[in-house]
């Protein structure tokens, strides 16, 4: 994911897969030549997954400790603003709201954007992750650094709840796959004709 990301010039942490187990120890390990702050994120996202801040090889091993999970994502630390923008695409509609970093120990509390609330930037960048992945449904974590927006995450099985106006553009990505779908599966002749008219 990091690599095609870079690839197609999106603003994306440098990210890392670490297996624990994996790792050498000592001086030629990835623990002896990490940045550090940096993010550590369970590679499968779950309920109750991790997503923690650590300072130091002592504070990621002690997170580690804690969770039955056998490889983690190790993610560069970008400061933002303190909140999160969480990203929902449906098909080519953009929806967004903000909600307190998950760093924060404050409750998360999603307040939705209006669509002229969302910087064309934001949109531009949620639909291009979308093309590079090939998604039509899809979630995209931003954070709001100095240097602009940057993605921490894509959710290739977001949940829409709570996403104003959702339920319909649903409906109509589903009616125009649907549409799609049976003029393919039409005979030519029914096909040409259709185009005709």
């Amino acid at each position: 994911m990091a690599d095609r990301m870079n690839d197609a010039g999106i603003a994306w942490p440098r990210t890392r897969l670490w297996v624990p187990s994996e790792d050498l120890p000592g001086p030629h390990g990835l623990l002896s030549d990490l940045p550090f702050p940096l993010m550590i994120k369970s590679r499968y996202s779950c309920r109750g997954d991790v997503v923690a801040r650590v300072n130091s090889v002592e504070e990621l091993l002690s997170v580690v400790r804690q969770r039955d999970e056998d490889s983690f994502v190790l993610q560069e630390f970008i400061a933002g603003d303190g909140s999160d923008v969480k990203m929902w695409v449906i098909g080519q509609d953009v929806f967004a709201a903000r909600r307190p970093s998950v760093l924060e120990s404050m409750p998360s509390h999603t307040v939705p954007l209006a669509a002229d609330e969302v910087p064309r930037k934001w949109a531009s960048m949620a639909l291009k992750i979308g093309r590079v992945f090939g998604l039509r449904l899809y979630g995209v974590d931003l954070l709001i650094s100095r240097q602009g927006p940057v993605a921490i995450d894509v959710n290739a099985f977001p949940g829409f709840r709570g996403v104003p106006r959702a339920d319909a553009a649903l409906i109509a990505l589903i009616e125009r796959l649907r549409g799609y779908s049976s003029s393919l599966s039409a005979p030519a002749s029914e096909f040409v004709d259709d185009r005709r008219v």
